[in-house]
């Protein structure tokens, strides 16, 4: 009957929330974030490699709450993790972690579950199909705040174009369509804020310096993208 066609998704869930209610009081306020991500990550590799749509369901949902408690609160943190700042900690784990499920999602073999021709069944597809994108964006989004609140207000511009430029040229090595739109687009960002704030609100030193810097970065992104056309055509 219904109850035992619910069964299973249900008593996972109650099993992901007990694992994540046990983290959030056994790791306390610093740590629940990278307890939460190695739980994502943990559920996304099962879901994935016995497709088991519940879990993969279960590792997107936990992935956004991972995203939004450590902006919400680990960047706020002043406090140490194994004698490392909690924000540098918690900042380079789940970026990572968001990453490295975007490249799980990238490398998943064919998912059959998400197929059923009902509504929730439509939406996993639909979720299985996104989700590689969702992630990366998670992380780039992530790391592009954590560099906000680490860095000088007067280097900010030159942080996120390096952030950029590697993302747009590990989008080409790795052949990840979406590292390199995440890149250009933070690249595009760069350049109307330094024009539209940077010309306006910094020193002469730290103005001409991110210019320059900005300017580097985009004339060699130009370079690769005229120097390799070809190549980069059969990439994009």
């Amino acid at each position: 009957g219904w109850l035992d066609e619910h069964a299973y998704g249900g008593l996972s869930l109650m099993a992901t929330v007990l694992g994540a209610v046990l983290l959030y009081y056994e790791l306390g306020a610093a740590a629940t974030a990278i307890g939460w991500m190695v739980l994502c990550l943990t559920l996304l590799a099962a879901g994935l490699r016995w497709d088991l749509v519940d879990f993969r369901v279960q590792a997107y949902a936990l992935a956004g709450v991972v995203f939004a408690r450590a902006w919400a609160i680990n960047f706020y943190l002043d406090t140490t993790l194994l004698g490392v700042p909690t924000r540098l900690f918690t900042g380079i784990a789940v970026t990572a972690g968001l990453f490295a499920a975007h490249f799980m999602m990238r490398r998943r073999r064919a998912l059959e579950d998400g197929s059923r021709e009902d509504r929730f069944g439509a939406l996993v597809a639909w979720a299985d199909e996104h989700a590689a994108s969702a992630l990366s964006l998670l992380a780039t989004v992530l790391l592009a705040a954590f560099l906000f609140y680490e860095v000088s207000g007067s280097l900010l511009t030159v942080a996120w174009s390096l952030q950029g430029t590697a993302l747009l040229f590990a989008g080409f090595g790795l052949r990840d369509r979406q590292l390199r739109l995440s890149g250009l687009v933070l690249l595009g960002a760069c350049i109307l804020k330094a024009f539209f704030h940077d010309f306006r609100e910094l020193d002469a030193l730290f103005r001409i310096f991110s210019f320059m810097v900005l300017g580097i970065l985009s004339l060699a992104v130009s370079f690769v993208y005229s120097r390799y056309r070809e190549k980069l055509q059969r990439l994009l």
